[in-house]
């Protein structure tokens, strides 16, 4: 292998993105490649870049040749746009472009400049995303098929998935008639990526994502243990499984300060994610409330509350036993907390379960229902309902966790795997196999890993 062989990491500028991709990179790095990450990065992820070692490249967003205050002319500043970014990616990497692409599978049209050089593709999904399949839920459903599936679990999967079609089609027609409104009977330009795509060979895959991107069959790598996973994904000759992906030496900030905690205190992690402005304020309100009531009844209890928006917060009354932050620490508090409250995101679930701490999760959007139905599957916490938490049903599934030795061995069961899988089990020789074109861009059927 020659010396500093160049990956890049193809991803949008999203927390959970870059710190699962991030484990990636710590892992090519040590085994000598040269690691760099591409896309439209923000001055905060430029500096989080910096601040951990992380070589990129930032493409920004052309002068608009449009009057922008004029609505029809958003969408053509978007296609005229997009193609000015995959022009100036391709040009900066054609005369030495990389060995191997990463990239996250809801990310896909940023892939084309590469697939026009020619470089191997491998897509990462830092959700448990999935293509149609009537033997697994999608994963915005809390559905949790049977141990053995049964005529009635494959009905109600493929109700799931036509609920998706249906809402994806009823916002297509609408967008769409928006903008004949705006351009009359003529056609609509846009940027045909998925034709692109299938000039080169590629095959356009329908998932439970269809209005933020499209995905293309090539391989897929999970970041998480397989275990941990509903058992019914198909195509498993290119899905594959890449551990625990939970970051270690993370630079971030300063160190939390446990100065303010009884010694002697059970701590909770409370938190709704780094994008809780997704949710509605009232929703997010009342789950601070129910929270910061459940906690004036736990006594030997002391929470570390997250909240994005301080404001949400006016009015409620704080107990003693409840400290605020903007934003915490993982790989510090984790080592402490004995519970955590949270809205199932796959990264803070991952970090809990290596940490052995059980979860309450209060799922709302994206992949969060998902999830929490494998937490449920995997006997990992329990789940509430967002929509109608009050402090008493706050109180019951929190003492539910405690007190269930299922969910105590479960978690205890789901640390052992996720620490056996720390180092990336597939090893390195799967991307010198991607990186040596041994897997056929079109099938993938021929990879094997250690």
């Amino acid at each position: 292998m020659d010396e500093k062989e160049l990956i890049c990491i193809v991803i949008k500028p999203e927390a959970s993105t870059i710190r699962s991709t991030q484990y990636l990179a710590n892992f090519l790095k040590k085994h000598r490649y040269e690691v760099e990450y591409a896309g439209i990065f923000d001055e905060e992820t430029c500096r989080y870049f910096d601040k951990n070692d992380l070589k990129y490249k930032a493409f920004s967003f052309p002068e608009p040749t449009f009057d922008l205050n004029q609505p029809k002319n958003l969408h053509l500043y978007q296609v005229e746009a997009e193609q000015a970014l995959m022009t100036e990616c391709y040009n900066y990497y054609r005369e030495c472009p990389p060995k191997l692409v990463l990239y996250e599978v809801l990310n896909t049209s940023w892939t084309l400049p590469f697939v026009k050089l020619g470089v191997p593709l491998l897509g990462i999904s830092v959700t448990l995303s999935t293509e149609f399949n009537t033997r697994l839920p999608s994963v915005h459903s809390t559905y949790a098929p049977s141990k053995k599936l049964s005529l009635i679990d494959r009905m109600k999967i493929l109700a799931g998935w036509m609920s998706i079609y249906r809402w994806w089609l009823r916002d297509r027609l609408q967008y769409n008639a928006m903008l004949y409104r705006y351009f009359g009977l003529t056609h609509i330009p846009k940027n045909n990526f998925k034709q692109a795509f299938k000039k080169y060979g590629y095959r356009i895959i329908w998932g439970d994502y269809p209005t933020n991107d499209f995905r293309i069959n090539t391989p897929v790598l999970y970041c998480c243990p397989a275990e941990f996973d509903l058992p019914y994904r198909k195509n498993r000759k290119r899905v594959f499984y890449g551990g625990s992906f939970v970051l270690q030496n993370e630079k971030q900030g300063e160190q939390f300060d446990w100065s303010v905690f009884g010694e002697q205190s059970k701590v909770i992690y409370a938190t709704l994610g780094t994008m809780p402005q997704f949710l509605n304020p009232k929703v997010r309100v009342n789950f601070y409330k129910s929270m910061l009531g459940a906690m004036e009844e736990m006594d030997g209890y002391e929470l570390i509350l997250q909240v994005g928006k301080k404001e949400d917060l006016d009015g409620l009354k704080v107990p003693g036993n409840v400290h605020i932050y903007d934003w915490v620490p993982h790989t510090e508090i984790f080592n402490r907390i004995s519970l955590m409250v949270c809205h199932g995101g796959l990264g803070t679930l991952r970090e809990a379960i290596y940490h052995g701490v059980p979860s309450v999760v209060f799922p709302s959007f994206g992949d969060q229902p998902g999830n929490s139905t494998r937490v449920i599957y995997n006997n990992l916490g329990v789940r509430g309902n967002l929509l109608d938490i009050n402090k008493t049903e706050m109180l019951r599934l929190m003492n539910q966790v405690f007190q269930d030795d299922n969910i105590q061995r479960g978690v205890q069961k789901f640390q052992k795997i996720f620490r056996d899988q720390m180092d990336f089990p597939l090893g390195i020789d799967f991307f010198n196999q991607l990186m040596q074109k041994k897997i056929d861009n079109t099938t993938y059927g021929n990879v094997t890993t250690n």
